[in-house]
């Protein structure tokens, strides 16, 4: 968005200004980036190519910058630049808390295995040079005891576990397919996207887009 944000003060049009940063775009999106600019040349219209760069993309922060882009080039929006500003700012600071609350969690983390590598240890240990104290496991009581305990071990790192996981935030915008679809196929109407599709996105530290 920086350096679409930059054209687009250099007082380029919107079509333009998409299609002449492509090349500059950051690693990560530049093949979806290179399919919009091409959508573009083959003469697909703007708010549908954009739709559909959306779907390529198949990340929240993507669907915000394409609405702002998508209202810009239906005329119902001013100061482009301005917002497409806020929104990088806006994505950068995401991506900043979740590295900080990912690196937070990796000593939880580190916890966690070195617990679970001690248990582990132990009944190693127990197994091999003192198989007497686990003879009282061995009856249908003691067994069921050694049930109980295990099974919430088990459920008590699976929670923990789930703890540690950032979940990624639910789609904005979607088309009527499941799947995203490459910008230069044929788009679906704009008027079949929609908010709030909730569908799941990787989860990467930032998007490229904000850099």
């Amino acid at each position: 968005t920086e350096s679409l944000r930059g054209a687009l003060q250099a007082g380029a049009g919107l079509e333009h200004a998409l299609t002449t940063t492509a090349t500059t775009a950051p690693e990560p999106i530049r093949d979806e980036v290179g399919a919009l600019a091409g959508a573009i040349h083959a003469g697909v219209r703007l708010p549908e190519a954009l739709d559909a760069f959306a779907g390529d993309l198949d990340h929240p922060d993507g669907d915000r910058v394409v609405a702002a882009l998508r209202l810009a080039a239906t005329g119902r929006a001013r100061s482009l630049a301005d917002q497409l500003a806020v929104l990088a700012h806006a994505a950068r600071d995401q991506a900043a808390a979740r590295l900080r609350i990912d690196a937070q969690w990796a000593t939880t983390r580190t916890s966690v295995r070195m617990i679970v590598a001690a248990t582990l240890v132990m009944i190693g240990a127990q197994l091999l040079f003192n198989r007497g104290f686990l003879d009282p496991y061995t009856s249908p009581a003691g067994q069921l005891v050694l049930a109980i305990a295990g099974g919430m071990w088990a459920i008590g790192f699976a929670w923990l576990h789930r703890l540690a996981q950032i979940r990624p935030l639910p789609r904005i915008l979607h088309s009527s397919g499941d799947t995203p679809r490459r910008t230069g196929a044929p788009a679906a109407p704009a008027g079949e996207v929609t908010p709030g599709s909730g569908r799941r996105c990787c989860c990467a530290p930032g998007p490229a887009w904000a850099r």
